[in-house]
Protein backbone atom coordinates (compact mmCIF):
# COMPACT_ATOMS: atom_id res chain seq x y z
CA UNK A 1 0.00 0.00 0.00
CA UNK A 2 1.08 3.25 -1.04
CA UNK A 3 1.12 5.58 2.08
CA UNK A 4 -1.21 8.34 0.13
CA UNK A 5 -1.61 10.89 2.86
CA UNK A 6 1.95 10.63 4.38
CA UNK A 7 3.38 11.47 0.84
CA UNK A 8 1.17 14.00 0.37
CA UNK A 9 1.94 15.74 3.96
CA UNK A 10 5.49 15.64 3.08
CA UNK A 11 5.15 17.01 -0.35
CA UNK A 12 3.29 19.75 1.52
CA UNK A 13 5.29 20.78 3.53
CA UNK A 14 8.63 20.66 1.66
CA UNK A 15 7.95 21.38 -1.90
CA UNK A 16 4.62 22.12 -2.69
CA UNK A 17 3.64 25.30 -5.03
CA UNK A 18 1.22 28.15 -3.45
CA UNK A 19 -0.83 26.44 -6.28
CA UNK A 20 -0.66 23.06 -5.17
CA UNK A 21 -0.85 24.09 -1.21
CA UNK A 22 -4.58 24.57 -2.38
CA UNK A 23 -5.47 21.40 -3.39
CA UNK A 24 -3.44 19.47 -1.43
CA UNK A 25 -4.96 21.34 1.63
CA UNK A 26 -8.68 19.96 0.19
CA UNK A 27 -7.22 16.02 0.04
CA UNK A 28 -5.45 16.15 3.17
CA UNK A 29 -7.98 17.99 5.56
CA UNK A 30 -11.11 16.40 3.93
CA UNK A 31 -9.37 12.86 2.41
CA UNK A 32 -12.60 10.76 2.47
CA UNK A 33 -14.13 13.27 0.77
CA UNK A 34 -11.73 13.94 -1.75
CA UNK A 35 -11.24 10.47 -2.67
CA UNK A 36 -15.00 10.13 -4.56
CA UNK A 37 -14.07 13.26 -6.65
CA UNK A 38 -13.29 12.54 -10.00
CA UNK A 39 -10.17 15.40 -10.98
CA UNK A 40 -12.56 18.40 -11.74
CA UNK A 41 -14.44 18.34 -8.97
CA UNK A 42 -11.19 18.24 -6.93
CA UNK A 43 -9.44 21.03 -8.93
CA UNK A 44 -12.49 23.11 -8.52
CA UNK A 45 -12.44 22.72 -4.71
CA UNK A 46 -9.02 23.56 -5.13
CA UNK A 47 -8.73 26.29 -6.97
CA UNK A 48 -6.96 24.90 -9.51
CA UNK A 49 -6.61 23.18 -12.64
CA UNK A 50 -6.57 19.20 -13.53
CA UNK A 51 -3.08 19.46 -15.09
CA UNK A 52 -1.72 20.79 -11.25
CA UNK A 53 -3.27 17.43 -9.91
CA UNK A 54 -2.01 15.25 -12.17
CA UNK A 55 1.44 17.02 -11.68
CA UNK A 56 1.22 16.25 -8.02
CA UNK A 57 -0.09 13.13 -8.19
CA UNK A 58 3.15 12.31 -10.50
CA UNK A 59 5.73 14.12 -8.36
CA UNK A 60 4.65 11.54 -6.10
CA UNK A 61 5.06 8.52 -7.56
CA UNK A 62 1.53 8.00 -8.68
CA UNK A 63 0.72 7.34 -12.51
CA UNK A 64 -1.77 9.62 -12.19
CA UNK A 65 -5.02 10.63 -10.12
CA UNK A 66 -7.06 7.28 -10.76
CA UNK A 67 -3.96 5.36 -9.17
CA UNK A 68 -3.84 8.18 -6.16
CA UNK A 69 -7.83 8.36 -5.59
CA UNK A 70 -7.31 4.30 -5.60
CA UNK A 71 -4.82 3.94 -2.97
CA UNK A 72 -6.65 6.99 -1.01
CA UNK A 73 -9.69 4.75 -0.76
CA UNK A 74 -7.60 2.16 0.25
CA UNK A 75 -5.54 3.55 2.89
CA UNK A 76 -8.75 5.13 4.40
CA UNK A 77 -10.02 1.91 4.79
CA UNK A 78 -7.26 0.46 6.22
CA UNK A 79 -7.19 3.49 8.93
CA UNK A 80 -11.06 3.74 9.84
CA UNK A 81 -10.85 2.32 12.95
CA UNK A 82 -7.79 3.00 14.49
CA UNK A 83 -8.04 7.24 13.89
CA UNK A 84 -10.34 8.15 16.23
CA UNK A 85 -8.21 6.29 18.99
CA UNK A 86 -5.07 8.21 17.84
CA UNK A 87 -6.62 12.02 19.48
CA UNK A 88 -5.76 12.23 23.11
CA UNK A 89 -8.78 13.44 25.71
CA UNK A 90 -8.40 17.43 26.35
CA UNK A 91 -7.60 16.16 29.88
CA UNK A 92 -4.55 14.09 28.45
CA UNK A 93 -1.94 14.51 30.49
CA UNK A 94 1.45 15.19 28.86
CA UNK A 95 3.04 12.16 29.60
CA UNK A 96 -0.07 10.38 27.72
CA UNK A 97 0.35 12.83 24.76
CA UNK A 98 4.42 12.00 24.01
CA UNK A 99 3.49 8.09 24.12
CA UNK A 100 0.50 8.91 21.55
CA UNK A 101 2.98 11.23 19.36
CA UNK A 102 5.74 8.78 19.96
CA UNK A 103 3.77 5.94 18.59
CA UNK A 104 2.46 7.64 15.75
CA UNK A 105 5.95 8.58 15.08
CA UNK A 106 6.95 4.94 15.18
CA UNK A 107 4.48 3.61 13.27
CA UNK A 108 5.09 6.02 10.71
CA UNK A 109 8.48 5.03 10.65
CA UNK A 110 7.42 1.83 9.77
CA UNK A 111 5.05 2.31 6.98
CA UNK A 112 8.38 4.20 5.18
CA UNK A 113 10.52 0.93 5.83
CA UNK A 114 12.16 -0.29 2.26
CA UNK A 115 13.32 -3.88 2.96
CA UNK A 116 15.28 -3.73 -0.29
CA UNK A 117 16.96 -0.84 0.32
CA UNK A 118 17.78 -1.90 4.55
CA UNK A 119 19.01 -4.93 2.55
CA UNK A 120 21.89 -3.57 0.57
CA UNK A 121 22.47 -0.85 2.97
CA UNK A 122 23.41 -3.75 5.69
CA UNK A 123 25.15 -5.88 3.08
CA UNK A 124 27.83 -2.74 2.17
CA UNK A 125 28.28 -2.45 6.01
CA UNK A 126 29.19 -6.03 6.47
CA UNK A 127 31.54 -5.83 3.52
CA UNK A 128 33.29 -2.20 4.19
CA UNK A 129 36.74 -2.21 6.11
CA UNK A 130 35.25 0.66 7.63
CA UNK A 131 32.61 2.54 8.51
CA UNK A 132 32.37 6.41 8.92
CA UNK A 133 29.43 7.75 10.61
CA UNK A 134 28.41 11.27 10.73
CA UNK A 135 25.62 13.32 12.63
CA UNK A 136 25.44 16.91 14.84
CA UNK A 137 23.22 17.67 17.85
CA UNK A 138 20.60 15.23 18.15
CA UNK A 139 21.45 13.67 15.13
CA UNK A 140 25.38 12.71 16.56
CA UNK A 141 23.75 11.25 19.84
CA UNK A 142 22.14 8.61 17.28
CA UNK A 143 25.72 7.50 15.64
CA UNK A 144 27.17 6.89 18.77
CA UNK A 145 24.31 4.92 19.47
CA UNK A 146 25.26 2.63 16.05
CA UNK A 147 28.66 3.34 16.87
CA UNK A 148 28.52 1.50 20.30
CA UNK A 149 26.37 -1.54 18.61
CA UNK A 150 28.96 -1.85 15.52
CA UNK A 151 31.86 -1.99 17.74
CA UNK A 152 30.37 -4.86 19.62
CA UNK A 153 30.11 -7.09 17.05
CA UNK A 154 34.03 -6.36 15.62
CA UNK A 155 32.83 -3.70 13.04
CA UNK A 156 35.58 -0.91 11.98
CA UNK A 157 33.95 2.53 12.73
CA UNK A 158 35.17 6.12 13.25
CA UNK A 159 32.80 8.64 14.66
CA UNK A 160 34.09 12.11 15.94
CA UNK A 161 32.29 14.95 17.96
CA UNK A 162 34.49 18.35 16.35
CA UNK A 163 33.01 19.14 13.06
CA UNK A 164 36.65 19.96 11.78
CA UNK A 165 37.60 16.47 12.89
CA UNK A 166 34.57 15.11 11.20
CA UNK A 167 35.46 16.93 7.60
CA UNK A 168 39.42 15.61 7.94
CA UNK A 169 37.90 12.34 8.37
CA UNK A 170 36.09 12.45 5.06
CA UNK A 171 38.95 13.95 3.14
CA UNK A 172 40.59 10.66 4.41
CA UNK A 173 38.08 7.95 4.03
CA UNK A 174 38.74 5.42 1.16
CA UNK A 175 37.00 4.69 -1.94
CA UNK A 176 34.38 1.95 -1.51
CA UNK A 177 34.00 2.70 1.89
CA UNK A 178 30.38 3.28 3.51
CA UNK A 179 29.46 6.83 5.40
CA UNK A 180 26.44 6.91 7.38
CA UNK A 181 25.64 10.78 7.70
CA UNK A 182 22.39 11.86 9.88
CA UNK A 183 20.35 14.55 9.69
CA UNK A 184 16.67 14.93 10.29
CA UNK A 185 15.68 17.83 8.26
CA UNK A 186 18.36 16.95 5.45
CA UNK A 187 19.32 20.42 5.31
CA UNK A 188 22.03 21.21 7.67
CA UNK A 189 24.56 22.55 5.80
CA UNK A 190 27.76 20.80 7.42
CA UNK A 191 26.48 17.69 6.48
CA UNK A 192 25.46 18.02 3.27
CA UNK A 193 29.37 19.45 2.75
CA UNK A 194 30.75 16.37 4.62
CA UNK A 195 28.26 14.28 1.86
CA UNK A 196 30.04 16.18 -1.06
CA UNK A 197 33.50 15.37 0.12
CA UNK A 198 32.54 11.71 0.68
CA UNK A 199 30.90 11.91 -2.96
CA UNK A 200 34.22 13.26 -4.44
CA UNK A 201 36.26 10.65 -2.32
CA UNK A 202 34.56 7.39 -3.86
CA UNK A 203 32.48 6.84 -0.50
CA UNK A 204 29.02 5.31 -0.70
CA UNK A 205 26.97 7.64 1.21
CA UNK A 206 24.13 6.27 3.55
CA UNK A 207 22.09 9.15 4.46
CA UNK A 208 19.19 9.29 7.54
CA UNK A 209 16.84 11.69 6.88
CA UNK A 210 13.27 12.83 7.31
CA UNK A 211 10.82 11.52 3.71
CA UNK A 212 11.03 14.65 1.61
CA UNK A 213 13.39 16.15 -0.83
CA UNK A 214 16.66 17.88 1.14
CA UNK A 215 20.06 18.04 -0.35
CA UNK A 216 21.36 15.41 1.92
CA UNK A 217 19.46 12.86 0.06
CA UNK A 218 20.14 14.63 -2.85
CA UNK A 219 23.98 13.53 -2.37
CA UNK A 220 23.16 10.43 -1.05
CA UNK A 221 23.60 6.92 -2.92
CA UNK A 222 20.78 5.08 -0.17
CA UNK A 223 18.32 6.81 1.93
CA UNK A 224 16.69 5.42 4.95
CA UNK A 225 13.82 7.72 5.97
CA UNK A 226 12.26 9.25 8.41
CA UNK A 227 8.87 10.70 8.89
CA UNK A 228 8.26 14.23 8.73
CA UNK A 229 6.87 14.68 12.54
CA UNK A 230 8.63 18.03 13.78
CA UNK A 231 8.14 21.85 12.55
CA UNK A 232 11.08 23.75 11.20
CA UNK A 233 11.43 25.57 14.54
CA UNK A 234 11.51 23.12 17.25
CA UNK A 235 11.79 23.21 20.95
CA UNK A 236 13.05 19.60 21.10
CA UNK A 237 13.60 16.65 18.88
CA UNK A 238 12.15 13.60 20.83
CA UNK A 239 10.28 12.43 17.45
CA UNK A 240 13.23 12.36 15.13
CA UNK A 241 15.08 11.15 17.55
CA UNK A 242 13.06 8.24 18.55
CA UNK A 243 12.18 6.97 14.90
CA UNK A 244 16.64 7.74 14.31
CA UNK A 245 17.25 5.40 16.44
CA UNK A 246 14.65 3.01 15.62
CA UNK A 247 15.85 2.93 11.96
CA UNK A 248 19.83 2.78 13.69
CA UNK A 249 18.14 -0.69 15.56
CA UNK A 250 16.17 -2.01 12.40
CA UNK A 251 19.94 -1.70 10.58
CA UNK A 252 21.53 -3.42 13.45
CA UNK A 253 19.74 -6.64 12.96
CA UNK A 254 19.88 -6.77 9.58
CA UNK A 255 23.23 -6.74 9.70
CA UNK A 256 23.71 -9.16 12.92
CA UNK A 257 21.65 -12.16 10.05
CA UNK A 258 24.96 -11.64 8.24
CA UNK A 259 26.92 -13.85 10.56
CA UNK A 260 24.90 -14.65 13.59
CA UNK A 261 26.55 -16.63 15.47
CA UNK A 262 30.53 -15.39 15.35
CA UNK A 263 28.67 -11.48 15.94
CA UNK A 264 26.47 -13.06 18.79
CA UNK A 265 29.97 -14.62 20.27
CA UNK A 266 31.51 -11.39 19.78
CA UNK A 267 28.59 -9.81 22.03
CA UNK A 268 28.77 -12.80 24.88
CA UNK A 269 32.55 -12.11 24.86
CA UNK A 270 32.51 -8.41 25.23
CA UNK A 271 29.74 -8.69 28.00
CA UNK A 272 31.93 -11.44 29.80
CA UNK A 273 34.64 -8.78 29.66
CA UNK A 274 32.66 -5.55 30.70
CA UNK A 275 31.25 -7.66 33.54
CA UNK A 276 34.77 -8.72 35.13
CA UNK A 277 35.75 -5.04 34.49
CA UNK A 278 33.16 -4.16 36.82
CA UNK A 279 33.44 -6.84 39.43
CA UNK A 280 37.19 -5.67 39.50
CA UNK A 281 36.15 -2.11 39.84
CA UNK A 282 33.54 -2.67 42.70
CA UNK A 283 36.48 -4.97 44.50
CA UNK A 284 38.79 -2.03 44.23
CA UNK A 285 36.16 0.43 45.65
CA UNK A 286 35.41 -2.14 48.88
CA UNK A 287 39.10 -2.14 49.70
CA UNK A 288 39.71 1.56 49.68
CA UNK A 289 36.91 2.16 51.93
CA UNK A 290 38.30 -0.30 54.65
Amino acid sequence: MKKVLLRLRSYYENEATSTEKSVLQVILQNPREASIMDIRRLSAAGHCSPSTVLRICRKNGFSGYRELRDSLLQEIGFRQSAVSNLKPPKAATMSRQLLLQTVKALEQTYELFDRTVMERVANLLNKSSMIHLYGLGASYLVMEDLQMKLVRIGRYCSLVHDLHLQMVDASNAKAGEVAIVASYSGQTQEMIALAKRLKERGCIVVAITQYAHNELAAQADYCLHVPVTEKKLRTSASSSHITMLYIVEMLYQLLLEKDYDQDMDRIIETGVLLEKKKIESDMEEDLSAE
